[in-house]
């Protein structure tokens, strides 16, 4: 089960920054998806060491990922309406910003493995303004799913709320931890210091 979410992670991964801002917003969430696919994958596979990504491509990432990730929306849900509340303007961004760092280094980390895979599109559906996209990734003849939800813009852009593999949302993993932290004594501190060990965490596993 871990290696299938390692797996599939990684993959995943690929396909969510490759949903970049070269679709129109009047595309389907699918048309999305599999138009930006194959130019992601040509970009990894031009790499000389296919272990690794360099400054160049992590930062491409990072740009990418601030275009199509509603880190504000995922942010803020994660310590719940009263628990954002608690936060000032100031904070509100600052947390998002480590946020943002944490997932961008987690994506990183997992594209730098990316070999290859082979996807099948199973199924998209919209219900107003929610729209999500299921996948199949074959993992050495294993099928491995992976799901992502996106919800349109004010301005009619889809853009990525959640992630998910094998059921298990990544963005949300720290959801339960942020909620108790933030209802604590030391409250946006600790939440921030939380923070703080998760991106070293992730710049210790990239150095590796």
């Amino acid at each position: 089960m871990m290696k299938s979410l390692r797996f599939a992670a990684i993959f995943f991964a690929t396909l969510l920054f490759a949903t970049s801002t070269w679709a129109e917003a009047n595309a389907s969430t699918r048309e999305v998806v599999e138009s930006t696919v194959n130019k992601i994958i040509s970009v990894m596979e031009a790499r000389e060491d296919k272990t690794t990504l360099s400054d160049q491509d992590i930062a491409a990432i990072k740009h990418i990922a601030q275009e199509r990730i509603n880190y504000k929306y995922i942010a803020s849900r994660l310590l719940g309406r009263s628990g954002w509340k608690k936060l000032n303007s100031d904070q509100q961004l600052a947390y998002t910003t480590r946020y943002s760092e944490w997932i961008e280094l987690y994506i990183a980390n997992q594209l730098s493995k990316y070999n290859g895979q082979p996807i099948q599109y199973d199924k998209d559906e919209i219900d107003g303004r929610l729209g999500t996209v299921n996948l199949l990734v074959d993992n050495n003849g294993k099928l491995v799913h992976l799901d992502f939800t996106l919800r349109q813009d004010k301005s009619a852009s889809w853009r990525i709320i959640d992630f998910t593999v094998e059921g298990i949302s990544i963005p949300r993993s720290v959801e339960s931890d942020f909620r108790l932290l933030i209802d604590g004594e030391n409250g946006y501190q600790a939440v921030m210091a939380r923070l703080d060990e998760l991106i070293e965490s992730k710049k210790d596993t990239s150095q590796n």
